[in-house]
């Protein structure tokens, strides 16, 4: 999907006038956690007055000029929670994962001494996966009065198991965003495989590629389409390299947005995502697949076994080259399968949508309250 336009801060005087204080990333970068913020931030800017605090550090390169845009924009989110209305007003914040949660514990301390009602959007599973400390701290500082923004039921389950006596904990799916397309019509050819993501180690753009390798030693007819930026040296050699071994076999897109990732989902039959990002969450990517009628096969990482569901499989590390190959290598032999993986894929899309949608509506009515 296109990034959301991020609305104005609104009102005349907006420390008078706002209902609801926003903090969190905005694109650019262009990644989930910042297209979420900002969705949020243009659907509650259309029924209430905001202030909007973009929190991003414009890169994703984790040098020491993002380190000094984060905590200049982190200073500056802080200044404005404590310059602010509190007996009116909602705060949203989308907070951090890893280090990131000593940016966000001075946010909500001084939220909670001054009052505001709190929201706060969960989008890590780095404190899911295992209890952290500050992050321990953080949700004590907030209170039993601050609602917990989660993506899924898993969770919100692990959220309150981990770290008793947090607040409502209601689900917001970032279903929300994507809406389900028509399925596409069948063709014949090659079983085309898409991965789509920023390009760094974590995120498995080498386990696809090796899926593709075996499947194509085995003879199938197979092509891995793969799209999103290179962000460094060490990926750019490696789509280089393979478009020179997979020849046919292999097409690089660049960064796709707007019709251009519509075309990437449209021309794909599987979407494969073997991510290893231990903080992965609910990746927009896989959503987005799943809305085209897009069969998907990734790993156990966050909620992604509760979005995939029976529209694909969820498989293991270890196991996933191997398990891709005979599945894929079975639909290459049946197409009739994954036409109506397809098929169900989309009619789970749209139930899933449709549900987030109200959720989102009961939220957003909660937090323009102020």
């Amino acid at each position: 999907m296109t990034p959301p336009t991020v609305p104005p801060t609104s009102g005349r005087n907006p420390r008078r006038s706002a209902r609801a204080l926003v903090i969190g990333p905005m694109p650019p970068p262009v990644h989930g956690y910042s297209m979420v913020t900002a969705f949020i931030a243009e659907k509650l800017g259309e029924i209430t007055a905001l202030e909007i605090v973009n929190t991003a550090a414009d890169s994703m390169v984790r040098d020491g000029r993002y380190h000094a845009r984060r905590l200049t924009r982190a200073a500056r989110a802080l200044w404005h929670v404590l310059r602010g209305r509190p007996a009116s007003r909602s705060l949203y914040v989308a907070i951090a994962g890893g280090a990131g949660v000593f940016y966000d514990l001075p946010l909500i301390l001084a939220a909670r001494l001054l009052r505001y009602r709190l929201y706060i959007h969960h989008h890590s599973f780095s404190y899911i996966n295992r209890r952290n400390f500050w992050t321990a701290l953080l949700l004590a500082i907030a209170g039993t009065a601050a609602t917990h923004i989660c993506l899924s039921a898993r969770m919100a389950a692990r959220l309150t198991a981990l770290y008793p006596g947090v607040g409502p904990t209601p689900v917001l799916s970032n279903a929300m965003l994507v809406p389900p397309v028509e399925i596409r019509a069948a063709r014949s050819g090659p079983i085309r495989l898409g991965y789509l993501s920023n390009l760094i180690p974590e995120k498995g753009v080498d386990t696809a590629i090796a899926v593709t390798r075996a499947l194509r030693a085995l003879k199938r007819d197979v092509v891995l389409s793969v799209a999103g930026p290179a962000l460094d040296a060490v990926m750019q050699a490696l789509i280089t390299h393979t478009q020179d071994e997979l020849g046919s076999g292999f097409e690089y897109r660049g960064a796709v947005y707007g019709p251009d990732k519509a075309a990437f989902f449209r021309d794909i039959d599987i979407f494969l995502f073997p991510t290893r990002y231990a903080n992965e969450a609910q990746p927009l990517v896989v959503l987005e697949a799943l809305a085209a009628g897009i069969p998907v096969l990734a790993t156990d990482r966050g909620s992604i076994a509760e979005d995939v569901g029976d529209c694909g499989a969820v498989l293991t590390d270890a196991a996933f080259i191997g398990e891709a190959v005979r599945l894929i290598g079975g639909w290459c032999a049946d197409r009739n399968r994954i036409a109506e993986l397809s098929a169900a894929t989309l009619r789970q899309a749209r139930a899933a949508h449709a549900a987030a949608k109200a959720q989102l509506g009961a939220m957003l009515s909660a937090i323009a309250a102020g």
